[in-house]
């Protein structure tokens, strides 16, 4: 199996719910029949698919991929003669002795792979509504005022897509703020931002609408952001502190209206 046989295994394991290892060489000292870069997958029964190295090394990798899967901690392998790999070994690397005729040695990665569960939300749970959209159906419930209050908002990307920002806005132009929403992404959109190689287009994505419009914001002016990944942004690239809706909401609660009572 080649390395794109590999990958569609691995799509159709994690489509079935399987729990499997992948093992990856991340390094080879020849003569060895395994190059930099081979991969396979270890079932949780002991099967495995692809290439890794030969005779020496794959009753090994599956030994220690089987461990791997019990107990979910990655493991880093040395395999080869002790002597190989002289007297220092790198923290965090365990040397697996093997006698290979080849006198090959191999650095084999080995991670579990683990089914994500899916949850599945049946009706109109309060689950499924913003913070903005709860309050607003809440019988009896009024926002506090806001007078006064002007704000920059960073609308969650996740939120625009699927659910929309309109509840929020409404709820915000009743209190009395003057809000003045962002349009785009902040760039950082989960893990992207934070992964090799993508630190300079997660920076230019912010560039382009929501730094400015902070920095270009009134003095005094707050921002609004519920997104975590938002708020890193403008923490870590501007030093600009951010409140979520709650945050801003419960610090005017002296001024909410008193409840009304259901009729």
């Amino acid at each position: 199996m080649n390395g794109l046989g590999v990958l569609g295994q691995i799509a159709d394991l994690a489509r079935g719910g399987e729990t499997f290892a992948l093992a990856t060489v991340v390094w080879r000292q020849g003569p060895s029949s395994s190059k930099q870069g081979s991969r396979a997958i270890i079932t949780a029964d002991g099967q495995l698919h692809g290439w890794i190295g030969g005779a020496c090394a794959e009753p090994v990798v599956i030994r220690e991929a089987k461990q791997v899967i019990a107990d979910g901690n990655a493991r880093l392998l040395l395999l080869g003669a002790p002597d190989q790999f002289g007297t220092v070994v790198p923290e965090g690397m365990t040397v697996v002795p093997i006698s290979c005729q080849s006198e090959g040695a191999l650095e084999v990665y080995i991670e579990a792979v683990f089914p994500v569960p899916h949850l599945v939300i049946v009706g109109a749970s309060p689950m499924t509504h913003t913070l903005a959209e709860l309050l607003t159906a809440t019988e009896g419930w009024a926002p506090p005022d806001l007078s006064g209050v002007h704000a920059v908002a960073q609308p969650h990307c996740h939120q625009h897509a699927v659910m929309g920002w309109r509840t929020d806005e409404e709820l915000l132009a009743r209190a009395g703020a003057e809000v003045r929403p962002v349009g785009g992404c902040c760039g950082l959109a989960g893990n992207f931002g934070v992964e090799r190689g993508h630190y300079d287009v997660s920076v230019a994505v912010a560039q382009t609408a929501l730094l400015p419009a902070v920095r270009d914001a009134a003095p005094g002016a707050v921002v609004l952001a519920d997104g975590f990944s938002c708020r890193t942004q403008l923490d870590q690239l501007a030093g600009i502190p951010s409140l979520h809706l709650a945050q801003l909401l419960a610090d005017h609660l002296e001024n909410r209206p008193a409840l009304q009572q259901p009729q």
